[in-house]
């Protein structure tokens, strides 16, 4: 563990994730995938947070949890894995409010940053298209968002999009 070895954290960054399609017409499938995307993506980064809560307190750290952005606005064909992420969040702010003043918690909401190999290319399009700064991002974004929440100390509670300003358009 890592306070073994330096006796000390200031950050949690909660960031596996599983992004699964969980069509409704395989209703078998989803209710299988269902407690596989919950487990990953929301009790695993809650419980983490619980663990690290004494070390995090001791330096007034931080917890960011990485979302999505289709925990607002869900996408077709996805509603396992978008009730996880809004879990997510709604587990966030609940930290962030039973967590301070000691420890803040924050969440980065991705877009489009990297394409899943079976994502075919007139989504790909048309998810550009619906994108202002016509683009997607990269993995250098999330860290920059990310470091960011790490080091702003009045900002708790909060989810930031880091989407190129496609949540305008929904």
């Amino acid at each position: 563990m890592v306070v073994d070895k330096t006796s000390k954290i200031s950050l949690l960054v909660n960031n596996a994730s599983t992004f699964l399609e969980t069509p409704l017409k395989e209703s078998k499938s989803v209710e299988r995938l269902w407690d596989l995307l919950h487990t990953i993506n929301v009790q695993i980064p809650y419980f983490l947070s619980l663990e690290a809560m004494p070390f995090l307190r001791e330096s007034r750290g931080s917890i960011i949890n990485i979302t999505d952005i289709h925990s607002e606005n869900p996408r077709k064909n996805y509603s396992a894995y978008c009730a996880s992420k809004a879990a997510l969040v709604a587990a966030s702010n609940a930290l962030a409010f039973d967590l301070a003043p000691d420890i803040r918690v924050n969440c980065v909401a991705p877009g489009a940053i990297l394409w899943a190999s079976s994502e075919n290319r007139s989504v790909q399009d048309d998810v550009i298209a619906s994108t202002p700064l016509a683009r997607i991002g990269n993995p250098f974004d999330i860290a920059q968002a990310v470091s960011y929440l790490a080091k702003a100390e009045y900002v708790t509670g909060h989810v930031l999009n880091v989407d190129g300003g496609r949540t305008l358009n929904t």
